[in-house]
């Protein structure tokens, strides 16, 4: 006998661990490509290492625990370790434990299955360029996240304390109004997320405007909006603040708009002032084809300070949006080479 166990059954118990960590990777990975295979069109090797991260990891984790938790019960626990903790027998207090991470390990495997499938649905409507299905399953995904974690502290509490569930809930309620008062912001940033989904005023993709923050939208939560800003930097916005906010959705423009005004000397002649604006119209309708559109061009203005000319075009939505800002400053330095070529001066700042 050792530690109130025989040698074989610490050896079984052994044998039986050591067996579940070097097969158990092995077992998920058949059990779970079995069950995609049954339940499911999707070939799994399409989504390698989603498949991996979601279902067969933490199908293995269950396997493994599983085998360890069960082989463990099969031994009498050793008196030489059986102690009071806060009045309560150590091997009670183990028991719980494993108990309650079995039960962590089965809600992240539940998890892993729900995010593997919104995974899947979302690459299905993305190849469909279905981005309301897609703002859909994300947000669904995040809630869905949320709700199993949720049921996983209960299960833990029932499982691991034997707290009766009638009563958590009934607490929770209380707590729950409570959470309300106190984190009114977060409750009004997931109402708000699907005001978003309701309203579909941007998608998944859209470049948008918020209170003078641009950016592609990365992705919409139940919390939060993330944006993808020119400088390639992400801002996380509360969604309350994108819907509460002014909000630009650029994507559905049809065309980008540039307006300046050139601000000559008042001893410039009509002559050289009909010459420069012919100079840029030129200019401008040679790029007509390039995906600059409808420019105008025109003596708008005299005063007692300068002769103002007014310069406008649209640039079409095939460009990016830095392929547009290339294309204003080549139109830019075209204009500033005209003007140094007539001899033209501008207004400077303090003769105004």
């Amino acid at each position: 006998m050792f530690l109130d166990n025989t040698i074989k059954a610490w050896f079984i118990c052994a044998g039986a661990i050591l067996l579940a960590l070097i097969f158990s990777r092995f077992i998920s990975k058949g059990l779970a490509t079995l069950f995609v295979k049954l339940f499911t069109k999707v070939k799994h090797t399409d989504y390698s290492d989603v498949f991996k991260k979601n279902i067969v990891k933490p199908l293995s984790h269950y396997i493994f625990w599983s085998v360890v938790v069960f082989s463990l019960e099969k031994l009498s626990f050793p008196h030489q370790m059986e102690f009071d903790f806060f009045k309560t027998k150590f091997s009670k207090v183990l028991d719980a434990i494993s108990m309650g991470w079995l039960t962590v390990c089965f809600f992240q495997l539940v998890i892993g299955i729900a995010m593997f499938i919104a995974f899947v649905l979302k690459e299905s409507a993305a190849k469909k360029n279905d981005r309301p299905i897609l703002q859909m399953i994300s947000l669904l995904a995040d809630l869905v996240r949320a709700v199993l974690i949720v049921f996983c502290i209960l299960f833990v509490l029932k499982v691991s304390f034997n707290y009766s569930l009638s009563s958590f809930v009934t607490s929770l309620g209380l707590v729950t109004a409570a959470l309300a008062l106190a984190a009114k912001e977060s409750v009004e940033n997931i109402i708000c997320s699907f005001v978003i989904f309701l309203d579909k005023p941007f998608f998944v993709g859209d470049t948008i405007n918020v209170n003078g923050v641009s950016g592609t939208v990365e992705k919409i939560g139940l919390r939060s909006t993330l944006l993808r800003t020119d400088a390639k930097t992400l801002v996380n916005m509360s969604n309350s603040s994108v819907i509460g906010g002014t909000l630009e959705n650029k994507s559905n423009q049809t065309y980008r708009h540039t307006v300046q005004t050139l601000e000559l000397d008042l001893d410039t002649t009509p002559e050289t002032i009909q010459e420069l604006v012919n100079h840029i119209k030129k200019l401008l309708q040679n790029m007509s084809n390039e995906s600059i559109v409808n420019p105008a061009v025109y003596f708008k203005d005299t005063g007692i300070n300068s002769h103002k000319i007014f310069v406008e075009y649209f640039g079409l939505m095939n460009m990016t949006y830095a392929d547009f800002t290339q294309r204003v400053q080549q139109i830019n330095i075209e204009i500033v080479t005209i003007i140094k070529q007539l001899n033209i001066s501008l207004v400077k700042l303090n003769d105004r």
